[in-house]
């Protein structure tokens, strides 16, 4: 099984997927790590990296040839299609999301352009006009990443039907009245 797990940069999705390649002894396949590999970066501006898609695709096609089983994490998955059987969006409250980019030095800028993009649900709406299987939603605000990886898990063996659905609209709302 191959499963994509994407969203917003601060959401878990680096160590959710580390936390079920580990637990599924699958092969785990960074979407930055890969670009960096196949020189898919066009340039850099400070810490942020600016990617040519195209170009990782066809990268991250030839890193999954052979390969029965994967996750693929990053951001960037959900930007173009990929050999799929789930996508899973990690999400994050945002008021709990601005935290931890805090936490990291996130520019300014860069920290409101995430959470708008977590308010909007851009990750699910592009994902959803590049796959045409499972997109499932999983708030990570109030859980780590074992606890994460062992929800979306349950999922995958059919313990529990459905994950979560999430919307931060209210805080959208809050978002565009202070402009």
């Amino acid at each position: 099984m191959r499963i994509l797990i994407t969203g917003t940069p601060g959401t878990g999705k680096s160590s959710v997927a580390g936390e079920i390649s580990k637990r599924k002894g699958w092969p785990l396949l960074g979407l930055k790590e890969t670009a960096e590999r196949h020189g898919c970066i066009i340039r850099k501006e400070g810490k942020e990296r600016i990617v040519d898609i195209r170009k990782l695709k066809k990268a991250t096609l030839k890193e999954l040839k052979g390969k029965k089983d994967a996750v693929i994490e990053g951001h960037l998955g959900c930007e173009f299609s990929l050999p799929v059987d789930f996508v899973f969006i990690l999400r994050a409250h945002p008021p709990e999301l601005r935290k931890r980019m805090r936490k990291r030095r996130y520019p300014a800028r860069k920290m409101e352009e995430n959470l708008m993009a977590e308010m909007l649900d851009y990750c699910s709406q592009v994902s959803a006009k590049h796959y045409n299987v499972p997109i499932l939603e999983v708030d990570t605000t109030k859980r780590n990443a074992k606890q994460t990886a062992r929800r979306i898990l349950s999922y995958l063996e059919k313990k529990v039907n459905s994950l979560d659905k999430v919307s931060w609209e209210k805080e959208l709302r809050k978002a565009v009245l202070s402009f």
